[in-house]
């Protein structure tokens, strides 16, 4: 719950450069090797290739850039793909999204997902580390292979095309979530660390 108090001030779509009715499809990751952005930007010249009402948010700043917003020129999406830099007002940013996206090929958790999914947002991440045990592939998001921009992309489209489906996985999300909250943690490891007793000799 610590986006509940987060409110969208008036303005703020206009204010990225969000146009009116364009659905968005956001990512929240710095801009790393590991994070694999290339994969996201592919996948979102593939998107605008048949949907010309979505826009593309990245929010979070690192050494790749430059590379990146050099990639996102040459691709022609420096109109649709909005590099935010570092923010503090990150949940301002999940509360516009549509769709949120992680498109890393080398991941612990991915906790930007858990903050997505409190939010209720419908998440589509690779097959990677540990995000299989936040998303859950058809039920509260969609998984695709890692380095994979044609299967990304077809992922997004189906929710983008599918509002229903998107509202459903939300709510699944936030019901799922709960399992990654500090307490749940703290009891777990308690129980294995009994556990762990139990069986010293």
């Amino acid at each position: 719950n610590r986006f509940d108090d987060v409110s969208v001030p008036d303005g703020f779509k206009t204010e990225i450069g969000i146009p009116e009715g364009h659905l968005v499809v956001g990512t929240v990751a710095a801009l790393s090797a590991q994070k694999e952005y290339p994969n996201f930007l592919y996948a979102a010249k593939k998107i605008l290739d048949t949907h010309s009402n979505v826009m593309f948010c990245a929010v979070g700043d690192g050494p790749e850039e430059k590379a990146l917003h050099d990639l996102a020129r040459e691709l022609g999406l420096e109109r649709r793909v909005i590099f935010t830099g570092f923010r503090k007002d990150v949940g301002c940013f999940l509360k516009v999204f549509d769709v949120f996206v992680l498109a890393s090929y080398l991941e612990g958790l991915g906790t930007s997902i858990l903050d997505a999914q409190t939010l209720g947002l419908p998440v589509v991440a690779c097959r990677t580390g540990g995000i299989p045990e936040a998303v859950y592939d058809g039920d509260n998001g969609l998984l695709v292979p890692p380095r994979d921009s044609d299967a990304l992309a077809l992922a997004i489209i189906h929710l983008l095309d599918h509002p229903e489906k998107r509202k459903t996985m939300g709510q699944r999300a936030r019901e799922t979530v709960r399992a990654f909250s500090i307490e749940t943690t703290v009891a777990k490891n308690l129980d294995l660390y009994w556990q762990l007793l139990a069986l010293k000799p």
